[in-house]
Protein backbone atom coordinates (compact mmCIF):
# COMPACT_ATOMS: atom_id res chain seq x y z
CA UNK A 1 0.00 0.00 0.00
CA UNK A 2 2.56 2.42 0.98
CA UNK A 3 4.60 1.49 -2.25
CA UNK A 4 1.36 2.70 -4.49
CA UNK A 5 1.29 5.98 -2.03
CA UNK A 6 4.96 7.13 -3.11
CA UNK A 7 3.83 6.03 -6.93
CA UNK A 8 1.20 8.02 -6.78
CA UNK A 9 3.17 11.44 -4.47
CA UNK A 10 5.79 10.75 -7.54
CA UNK A 11 3.02 11.45 -10.24
CA UNK A 12 1.61 14.20 -8.19
CA UNK A 13 4.73 16.06 -8.11
CA UNK A 14 5.86 15.67 -11.62
CA UNK A 15 2.67 16.76 -13.05
CA UNK A 16 2.86 19.76 -11.16
CA UNK A 17 6.12 20.89 -12.38
CA UNK A 18 6.77 23.08 -15.73
CA UNK A 19 7.51 21.27 -18.82
CA UNK A 20 11.30 20.34 -18.84
CA UNK A 21 11.47 21.86 -22.16
CA UNK A 22 10.06 24.91 -21.20
CA UNK A 23 12.30 25.42 -18.10
CA UNK A 24 15.36 25.14 -20.15
CA UNK A 25 14.37 27.55 -22.82
CA UNK A 26 13.28 30.22 -20.11
CA UNK A 27 16.39 29.92 -18.43
CA UNK A 28 18.56 29.83 -21.24
CA UNK A 29 17.05 33.11 -22.24
CA UNK A 30 17.89 35.22 -19.06
CA UNK A 31 21.33 32.97 -18.05
CA UNK A 32 19.59 33.54 -14.31
CA UNK A 33 17.12 34.30 -12.10
CA UNK A 34 16.80 37.61 -13.83
CA UNK A 35 19.41 37.98 -16.33
CA UNK A 36 21.00 40.94 -17.90
CA UNK A 37 19.50 42.57 -21.64
CA UNK A 38 21.44 44.61 -23.17
CA UNK A 39 19.84 47.14 -25.13
CA UNK A 40 20.87 49.66 -27.45
CA UNK A 41 19.69 52.89 -26.39
CA UNK A 42 21.77 55.21 -28.72
CA UNK A 43 22.72 53.96 -32.32
CA UNK A 44 25.78 55.01 -34.45
CA UNK A 45 25.54 58.61 -32.76
CA UNK A 46 28.64 61.22 -33.25
CA UNK A 47 28.40 62.29 -29.88
CA UNK A 48 27.02 60.53 -26.69
CA UNK A 49 26.60 62.64 -23.34
CA UNK A 50 27.34 60.64 -20.28
CA UNK A 51 26.78 62.02 -16.74
CA UNK A 52 26.28 61.22 -12.93
CA UNK A 53 28.87 58.56 -13.21
CA UNK A 54 30.19 56.87 -10.40
CA UNK A 55 33.56 56.82 -10.99
CA UNK A 56 35.21 54.69 -8.06
CA UNK A 57 32.95 51.92 -9.72
CA UNK A 58 33.97 52.81 -13.19
CA UNK A 59 37.75 52.20 -12.89
CA UNK A 60 38.31 51.33 -16.53
CA UNK A 61 36.69 54.64 -17.64
CA UNK A 62 38.52 56.63 -14.48
CA UNK A 63 41.91 55.44 -15.82
CA UNK A 64 40.71 56.84 -19.33
CA UNK A 65 40.18 60.13 -17.73
CA UNK A 66 43.60 59.82 -15.42
CA UNK A 67 45.98 58.54 -18.40
CA UNK A 68 45.22 61.33 -21.04
CA UNK A 69 44.98 63.68 -18.53
CA UNK A 70 41.56 64.84 -18.87
CA UNK A 71 39.72 66.75 -16.32
CA UNK A 72 36.29 64.74 -14.61
CA UNK A 73 33.31 67.36 -15.06
CA UNK A 74 29.55 66.18 -14.08
CA UNK A 75 29.06 65.57 -18.11
CA UNK A 76 31.62 64.28 -20.66
CA UNK A 77 31.21 63.84 -24.57
CA UNK A 78 32.31 60.63 -25.54
CA UNK A 79 32.40 60.01 -29.42
CA UNK A 80 34.84 58.48 -32.16
CA UNK A 81 38.46 59.18 -33.20
CA UNK A 82 40.84 57.63 -35.57
CA UNK A 83 38.55 54.22 -34.54
CA UNK A 84 38.89 54.58 -30.85
CA UNK A 85 36.73 56.77 -28.12
CA UNK A 86 37.52 60.20 -27.63
CA UNK A 87 36.39 61.79 -24.31
CA UNK A 88 35.52 65.37 -24.57
CA UNK A 89 37.47 65.67 -27.48
CA UNK A 90 40.34 63.37 -26.75
CA UNK A 91 41.55 60.48 -28.42
CA UNK A 92 41.77 57.46 -25.38
CA UNK A 93 42.95 54.47 -27.75
CA UNK A 94 40.33 52.15 -25.93
CA UNK A 95 37.62 50.89 -28.39
CA UNK A 96 35.24 50.35 -25.59
CA UNK A 97 34.77 50.96 -21.89
CA UNK A 98 32.12 49.62 -18.87
CA UNK A 99 29.93 52.70 -17.02
CA UNK A 100 28.59 52.50 -13.88
CA UNK A 101 25.96 55.05 -11.87
CA UNK A 102 26.56 56.43 -8.79
CA UNK A 103 24.99 54.70 -6.03
CA UNK A 104 21.15 54.40 -5.52
CA UNK A 105 21.12 56.33 -8.61
CA UNK A 106 21.08 56.25 -12.45
CA UNK A 107 23.53 56.94 -15.21
CA UNK A 108 22.16 59.41 -17.63
CA UNK A 109 22.39 58.78 -21.32
CA UNK A 110 21.97 62.01 -23.36
CA UNK A 111 20.27 63.78 -20.42
CA UNK A 112 18.01 60.45 -20.02
CA UNK A 113 18.30 58.32 -16.93
CA UNK A 114 18.44 54.52 -16.88
CA UNK A 115 18.14 51.83 -14.59
CA UNK A 116 21.64 49.49 -14.72
CA UNK A 117 25.23 50.13 -16.44
CA UNK A 118 26.15 51.12 -19.92
CA UNK A 119 28.84 49.80 -22.28
CA UNK A 120 30.09 52.81 -24.76
CA UNK A 121 31.55 51.68 -27.67
CA UNK A 122 33.10 52.51 -31.41
CA UNK A 123 30.56 51.32 -33.69
CA UNK A 124 31.39 51.64 -37.91
CA UNK A 125 33.14 55.42 -37.40
CA UNK A 126 30.75 56.30 -34.46
CA UNK A 127 29.72 55.87 -30.93
CA UNK A 128 26.49 53.58 -29.78
CA UNK A 129 25.51 53.29 -25.81
CA UNK A 130 24.20 49.99 -24.74
CA UNK A 131 22.34 49.17 -21.45
CA UNK A 132 22.99 46.11 -19.61
CA UNK A 133 20.23 46.12 -17.24
CA UNK A 134 18.01 43.46 -15.28
CA UNK A 135 15.02 42.05 -17.04
CA UNK A 136 12.11 43.26 -14.52
CA UNK A 137 14.11 46.61 -14.10
CA UNK A 138 13.68 47.47 -17.80
CA UNK A 139 10.01 45.96 -17.94
CA UNK A 140 9.42 48.65 -15.58
CA UNK A 141 10.51 51.64 -18.67
CA UNK A 142 8.66 49.22 -20.69
CA UNK A 143 5.12 48.79 -19.87
CA UNK A 144 4.52 52.86 -19.86
CA UNK A 145 6.31 53.36 -23.66
CA UNK A 146 4.00 50.95 -24.81
CA UNK A 147 0.89 51.22 -23.23
CA UNK A 148 -1.12 54.44 -21.45
CA UNK A 149 -0.23 54.26 -17.47
CA UNK A 150 -4.36 55.52 -17.15
CA UNK A 151 -5.14 52.41 -18.84
CA UNK A 152 -6.92 49.62 -16.28
CA UNK A 153 -4.39 47.62 -14.06
CA UNK A 154 -5.53 44.58 -15.70
CA UNK A 155 -4.67 45.47 -18.86
CA UNK A 156 -1.42 46.84 -17.44
CA UNK A 157 -0.52 43.36 -16.32
CA UNK A 158 -1.15 41.64 -19.28
CA UNK A 159 1.22 44.09 -21.08
CA UNK A 160 3.63 43.39 -18.64
CA UNK A 161 3.34 39.53 -18.91
CA UNK A 162 3.23 40.09 -22.77
CA UNK A 163 6.40 42.60 -22.97
CA UNK A 164 8.17 39.72 -21.12
CA UNK A 165 7.52 36.91 -22.86
CA UNK A 166 8.54 38.81 -26.08
CA UNK A 167 11.43 40.23 -24.67
CA UNK A 168 12.74 36.36 -23.17
CA UNK A 169 11.55 34.76 -26.90
CA UNK A 170 13.63 37.41 -28.80
CA UNK A 171 16.51 38.02 -26.60
CA UNK A 172 19.35 37.81 -29.17
CA UNK A 173 17.42 39.22 -32.00
CA UNK A 174 20.25 42.06 -32.96
CA UNK A 175 23.40 39.72 -31.44
CA UNK A 176 25.22 40.31 -34.61
CA UNK A 177 25.27 43.91 -33.51
CA UNK A 178 26.32 43.02 -29.85
CA UNK A 179 23.47 43.50 -28.31
CA UNK A 180 19.86 41.82 -27.90
CA UNK A 181 17.33 44.07 -28.18
CA UNK A 182 16.96 47.59 -29.28
CA UNK A 183 14.82 50.33 -28.16
CA UNK A 184 12.19 51.09 -30.60
CA UNK A 185 9.63 49.50 -32.20
CA UNK A 186 11.65 47.07 -34.21
CA UNK A 187 11.95 45.47 -30.72
CA UNK A 188 10.11 47.18 -28.15
CA UNK A 189 10.21 50.45 -27.12
CA UNK A 190 12.03 51.50 -24.07
CA UNK A 191 12.51 55.13 -22.76
CA UNK A 192 14.21 54.38 -19.66
CA UNK A 193 13.28 55.55 -16.21
CA UNK A 194 11.99 59.06 -16.99
CA UNK A 195 9.16 57.27 -18.46
CA UNK A 196 8.25 54.90 -15.06
CA UNK A 197 5.21 55.48 -13.23
CA UNK A 198 3.70 53.68 -9.91
CA UNK A 199 0.71 51.99 -12.09
CA UNK A 200 2.71 50.36 -14.62
CA UNK A 201 5.66 49.31 -11.80
CA UNK A 202 2.90 47.82 -10.06
CA UNK A 203 2.02 46.19 -12.76
CA UNK A 204 5.39 44.99 -13.33
CA UNK A 205 6.06 43.94 -10.04
CA UNK A 206 2.90 41.89 -9.15
CA UNK A 207 3.28 39.85 -12.45
CA UNK A 208 7.13 39.07 -11.45
CA UNK A 209 8.74 36.35 -13.14
CA UNK A 210 5.35 35.51 -15.33
CA UNK A 211 5.61 34.32 -19.04
CA UNK A 212 3.14 32.75 -21.65
CA UNK A 213 4.03 29.33 -22.93
CA UNK A 214 2.60 27.07 -25.23
CA UNK A 215 3.46 23.25 -25.78
CA UNK A 216 6.38 24.16 -23.09
CA UNK A 217 7.63 26.69 -25.00
CA UNK A 218 7.87 30.42 -24.76
CA UNK A 219 5.52 31.80 -27.23
CA UNK A 220 6.57 35.13 -29.41
CA UNK A 221 4.07 37.40 -27.88
CA UNK A 222 3.33 39.82 -30.19
CA UNK A 223 0.83 42.72 -30.02
CA UNK A 224 -0.63 45.69 -31.91
CA UNK A 225 -2.19 48.73 -30.58
CA UNK A 226 -5.33 47.49 -32.73
CA UNK A 227 -6.04 45.30 -34.49
CA UNK A 228 -9.09 47.10 -36.48
CA UNK A 229 -12.04 44.05 -35.66
CA UNK A 230 -9.86 40.96 -36.48
CA UNK A 231 -6.25 40.23 -35.36
CA UNK A 232 -4.09 38.69 -37.96
CA UNK A 233 -2.23 35.21 -38.26
CA UNK A 234 1.56 35.09 -38.12
CA UNK A 235 2.08 33.22 -41.44
CA UNK A 236 -0.38 35.96 -43.08
CA UNK A 237 1.39 39.01 -41.46
CA UNK A 238 5.17 37.64 -42.97
CA UNK A 239 4.60 35.15 -45.53
CA UNK A 240 6.92 32.50 -44.72
CA UNK A 241 6.68 32.54 -41.30
CA UNK A 242 5.51 29.28 -39.98
CA UNK A 243 1.71 29.21 -38.30
CA UNK A 244 1.46 28.74 -34.55
CA UNK A 245 -1.75 27.87 -32.94
CA UNK A 246 -1.84 30.54 -30.41
CA UNK A 247 -1.35 33.31 -33.07
CA UNK A 248 -4.81 33.08 -35.48
CA UNK A 249 -7.38 35.49 -36.46
CA UNK A 250 -9.63 36.33 -33.61
CA UNK A 251 -12.44 38.17 -33.96
CA UNK A 252 -12.68 41.44 -31.62
CA UNK A 253 -15.60 43.49 -31.02
CA UNK A 254 -13.75 46.12 -29.13
CA UNK A 255 -12.35 47.45 -32.69
CA UNK A 256 -15.04 46.39 -34.73
CA UNK A 257 -17.36 48.58 -32.96
CA UNK A 258 -14.77 51.81 -32.00
CA UNK A 259 -14.83 54.24 -35.26
CA UNK A 260 -11.90 55.47 -33.28
CA UNK A 261 -10.21 52.78 -35.00
CA UNK A 262 -11.04 53.95 -38.45
CA UNK A 263 -8.51 56.30 -40.49
CA UNK A 264 -8.13 58.05 -43.71
CA UNK A 265 -4.79 59.03 -45.33
CA UNK A 266 -5.58 61.07 -48.44
CA UNK A 267 -2.19 62.29 -50.34
CA UNK A 268 -2.30 64.59 -54.03
CA UNK A 269 -1.16 62.23 -56.62
CA UNK A 270 2.04 64.49 -57.35
CA UNK A 271 2.98 64.01 -53.86
CA UNK A 272 2.63 60.33 -54.30
CA UNK A 273 4.20 59.52 -56.97
CA UNK A 274 7.39 61.83 -56.16
CA UNK A 275 7.50 59.52 -52.74
CA UNK A 276 7.08 56.14 -54.52
CA UNK A 277 9.90 57.54 -57.22
CA UNK A 278 11.91 58.29 -54.42
CA UNK A 279 11.59 54.75 -52.93
CA UNK A 280 12.66 53.46 -56.14
CA UNK A 281 9.56 52.59 -57.76
CA UNK A 282 9.00 53.44 -61.46
CA UNK A 283 5.34 54.86 -61.59
CA UNK A 284 3.94 58.61 -62.98
CA UNK A 285 -0.34 58.83 -62.72
CA UNK A 286 -2.41 56.19 -61.27
CA UNK A 287 -5.52 55.08 -63.09
CA UNK A 288 -6.83 52.46 -60.83
CA UNK A 289 -6.11 49.96 -57.58
CA UNK A 290 -6.88 47.02 -56.91
CA UNK A 291 -6.34 44.64 -53.79
CA UNK A 292 -5.38 41.13 -53.55
CA UNK A 293 -4.23 37.99 -51.69
CA UNK A 294 -7.12 38.41 -49.42
CA UNK A 295 -6.24 37.16 -45.88
CA UNK A 296 -8.79 35.53 -43.52
CA UNK A 297 -8.89 38.56 -41.31
CA UNK A 298 -9.68 40.74 -43.88
CA UNK A 299 -6.85 42.24 -44.79
CA UNK A 300 -4.42 42.29 -48.00
CA UNK A 301 -1.32 40.99 -49.24
CA UNK A 302 -1.08 42.35 -52.86
CA UNK A 303 -1.75 45.65 -54.15
CA UNK A 304 -2.09 46.26 -58.19
CA UNK A 305 -1.52 49.53 -59.50
CA UNK A 306 -2.24 50.58 -63.10
CA UNK A 307 -0.97 53.47 -64.69
CA UNK A 308 0.31 54.23 -68.62
CA UNK A 309 3.49 52.64 -66.74
CA UNK A 310 1.64 49.26 -67.13
CA UNK A 311 0.65 47.11 -64.40
CA UNK A 312 2.62 47.01 -61.29
CA UNK A 313 2.02 44.93 -58.31
CA UNK A 314 3.26 45.64 -54.67
CA UNK A 315 3.02 44.32 -51.23
CA UNK A 316 0.61 46.25 -48.87
CA UNK A 317 3.42 46.88 -46.36
CA UNK A 318 5.45 48.74 -49.01
CA UNK A 319 2.84 51.41 -48.43
CA UNK A 320 3.36 51.36 -44.69
CA UNK A 321 7.42 52.40 -45.03
CA UNK A 322 6.82 54.67 -47.70
CA UNK A 323 4.42 56.68 -46.12
CA UNK A 324 4.81 56.09 -42.58
CA UNK A 325 3.13 53.98 -39.81
CA UNK A 326 1.19 57.17 -38.68
CA UNK A 327 -0.45 57.85 -42.17
CA UNK A 328 -0.80 54.48 -42.95
CA UNK A 329 -1.74 52.85 -39.66
CA UNK A 330 -2.11 49.33 -40.98
CA UNK A 331 -2.21 47.07 -43.86
CA UNK A 332 -5.90 46.70 -43.01
CA UNK A 333 -7.17 49.26 -45.78
CA UNK A 334 -8.90 49.90 -49.08
CA UNK A 335 -7.48 52.24 -52.11
CA UNK A 336 -9.49 54.79 -54.06
CA UNK A 337 -7.50 56.36 -56.66
CA UNK A 338 -9.50 60.32 -56.88
CA UNK A 339 -9.56 61.55 -60.36
CA UNK A 340 -9.50 65.41 -61.47
CA UNK A 341 -13.23 66.01 -62.91
CA UNK A 342 -11.90 65.82 -66.75
CA UNK A 343 -13.23 67.84 -69.85
CA UNK A 344 -14.11 66.03 -73.19
CA UNK A 345 -11.21 68.03 -75.77
CA UNK A 346 -11.30 67.13 -79.33
CA UNK A 347 -8.09 65.90 -80.38
CA UNK A 348 -6.17 66.54 -83.74
CA UNK A 349 -3.33 63.94 -84.42
CA UNK A 350 -1.28 64.88 -87.11
CA UNK A 351 1.73 63.10 -85.69
CA UNK A 352 3.69 61.35 -83.16
CA UNK A 353 4.19 64.28 -81.65
CA UNK A 354 0.59 65.29 -80.84
CA UNK A 355 0.20 61.54 -79.06
CA UNK A 356 3.16 62.71 -77.28
CA UNK A 357 1.82 65.60 -76.27
CA UNK A 358 -1.92 64.03 -75.18
CA UNK A 359 -0.74 61.49 -73.15
CA UNK A 360 1.63 64.16 -70.94
CA UNK A 361 -1.31 66.02 -70.86
CA UNK A 362 -3.49 62.74 -69.54
CA UNK A 363 -0.67 62.13 -66.93
CA UNK A 364 -0.98 65.39 -65.61
CA UNK A 365 -4.43 65.70 -65.16
CA UNK A 366 -3.76 62.66 -63.19
CA UNK A 367 -1.11 64.25 -60.88
CA UNK A 368 -3.87 66.64 -59.98
CA UNK A 369 -6.18 64.00 -58.05
CA UNK A 370 -5.53 62.10 -55.13
CA UNK A 371 -4.89 58.17 -53.64
CA UNK A 372 -6.87 57.52 -50.77
CA UNK A 373 -6.15 54.45 -48.22
CA UNK A 374 -8.93 53.92 -46.10
CA UNK A 375 -8.49 51.51 -43.20
CA UNK A 376 -8.82 50.59 -39.65
CA UNK A 377 -6.55 49.55 -36.92
CA UNK A 378 -2.58 50.49 -35.72
CA UNK A 379 0.01 47.77 -36.34
CA UNK A 380 0.23 44.03 -38.08
CA UNK A 381 -2.81 43.04 -35.85
CA UNK A 382 -1.19 40.06 -34.64
CA UNK A 383 -1.27 38.71 -30.80
CA UNK A 384 -2.67 40.68 -28.46
CA UNK A 385 -4.90 44.21 -29.02
CA UNK A 386 -3.55 46.83 -26.54
CA UNK A 387 -7.01 48.39 -27.40
CA UNK A 388 -9.12 45.48 -26.79
CA UNK A 389 -6.89 44.49 -24.03
CA UNK A 390 -8.15 48.13 -22.33
CA UNK A 391 -11.55 47.44 -23.17
CA UNK A 392 -11.73 44.09 -21.75
CA UNK A 393 -10.07 45.50 -18.37
CA UNK A 394 -12.35 47.98 -18.14
CA UNK A 395 -15.32 45.55 -18.37
CA UNK A 396 -13.73 43.43 -15.49
CA UNK A 397 -11.74 41.06 -17.18
CA UNK A 398 -8.65 40.09 -15.32
CA UNK A 399 -4.94 40.04 -17.21
CA UNK A 400 -5.33 36.14 -17.72
CA UNK A 401 -8.40 36.53 -19.67
CA UNK A 402 -7.20 38.91 -21.69
CA UNK A 403 -4.20 36.99 -22.15
CA UNK A 404 -6.38 33.46 -23.19
CA UNK A 405 -8.59 35.94 -25.68
CA UNK A 406 -5.91 37.18 -27.91
CA UNK A 407 -3.87 33.90 -27.87
CA UNK A 408 -6.21 31.12 -26.98
CA UNK A 409 -7.07 28.71 -24.39
CA UNK A 410 -4.25 26.68 -25.10
CA UNK A 411 -1.55 29.09 -23.88
CA UNK A 412 -0.64 28.88 -19.81
CA UNK A 413 0.91 31.45 -17.70
CA UNK A 414 4.04 30.36 -15.67
CA UNK A 415 6.39 32.03 -13.05
CA UNK A 416 10.17 31.21 -13.86
CA UNK A 417 12.09 32.39 -11.27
Amino acid sequence: MKRYFYVLLFLFVALSLPAAGFVADAYAAIGSSEGNFKIAVVRNASKIEVSNVDYSASKEYCRLFERNKIAKNFTAAISCSGGSLAINGKKTGAASVMIYPKKNSYLKINSKPYRGKFLIKVDSGSVTAINHVALEDYLKAVVPSEMEQNADLEALKAQAVVARTYALATKGKHKSAGFDLCNTTCCQVYKGVSEENPRTTKAVDSTRAQVIYHSGKLINAYYSASCGGYTESVEEAWPGAPAVRYARVIECPHCKKDAKMSWTYKIPQAEFVKKMRKAGFAINGVDSARLYDKTRSGRFNTVEMKGSFGTLYYSSEIFRKVFGNNNIRSSFFNIVIDKPKSVTKNFKFNGIDDIIKARADYNTDLLNGYVTFKGSGYGHGVGMCQHGAKKIAASGGSFRQIINYYFTKEVNIKKIY
